[in-house]
């Protein structure tokens, strides 16, 4: 029955779930960490640090992005912190339209921190996905990625705001390194049934190659094995620079509702945190 043929009181809603893996990583060589995760009202930013979460996505929606700060050791983690908790804050039904706005105060905001704070260099890159029962909103300011994982292949959803100088990794627009940001921002609409996606900084997606990071990412293992797997192929090469990774899986069913009243959903509930030290993988990759 479509939602045009229901009965008087009677519509037709979409249900939609989440399984939620991520965890923010100082790296092999790095000795302090300027990444940063969020997954829905909770940030980290302590290497080692996971966040889980699984259940019904709320009618309000929830928020995930992943930050890279800049700047400094000292500067970078304060920029990312700063991004991090305010994107813990945004609301997840914010239109489209309204996104640029949103992240051109949040960029000044981190521009007056710095300033006030001594290290008026520091900055953040960032991507976010807001999930909604409506759909999803992507957003990505800097070189934060945004994959989508679909028949076996990682599209890249997001924008690269770097330079086109051969060999270099400077970014174009940061949140508190530019005056104007023209953020990256679009909706897609749940397909039905289970979509992955994967958000991920550079530290990620500069440390594996593309064939590698698909494999891991397009394999059939749960979310919080992915991220096992990631964590530890960057730790066994040895890569530079800090690494955070989420990875979502969204499901998305119709659900009858009678007289406004869902016959069906699972509760909402609270993201999971564990930490352990830097570089030790919780288990192995299966």
């Amino acid at each position: 029955m479509t939602q045009a043929d229901s009965p008087p009181g009677t519509t037709t809603a979409r249900a939609v779930t989440a399984t939620i893996c991520g965890q923010t990583e100082v790296g092999p060589v790095r000795p302090g960490n300027q990444d940063a995760i969020v997954v829905a009202s909770a940030v980290a930013a302590l290497t080692g640090t996971r966040l889980t979460w699984t259940g019904r996505v709320p009618e309000a929606g929830a928020v995930v992005a992943v930050v890279d700060g800049m700047g400094g050791y000292a500067g970078g983690a304060d920029a990312a912190a700063l991004a991090a908790t305010a994107l813990a804050e945004a609301d997840p039904g914010r239109a489209p339209e309204d996104w640029d706005a949103w992240f051109e105060a949040l960029s000044g905001r981190i521009t007056r921190a710095g300033r006030a704070w001594d290290t008026p260099e520091m900055g953040a890159t960032a991507a976010v996905l807001a999930i909604r029962p409506a759909g999803l909103v992507m957003a990505n300011v800097g070189d934060c990625r945004i994959y989508r994982v679909a028949g076996g292949r990682l599209g890249r959803m997001s924008i690269d705001d770097r330079t086109q100088d051969p060999g270099s990794s400077a970014v174009t627009q940061a949140l508190g390194g530019s005056a104007r940001i023209d953020a990256h921002v679009w909706e897609q609409d749940l397909k039905g049934g289970t979509e992955r996606y994967v958000l991920c900084t550079d530290g990620v997606w500069g440390a594996l190659e593309p064939a590698e990071l698909r494999g891991l990412c397009a394999s059939d293992r749960a979310p919080d094995r992915v991220v096992d797997a990631v964590v530890s192929a960057i730790y066994t090469r040895r890569a530079g620079d800090n690494c955070s990774i989420i990875v979502a899986d969204i499901t998305s069913t119709p659900v009858e509702s009678v007289r406004g009243r869902h016959l069906a959903s699972s509760p909402v509930r609270s993201v999971a945190v564990e930490t352990t030290p830097a570089g030790h993988g919780r288990r192995a990759a299966r």
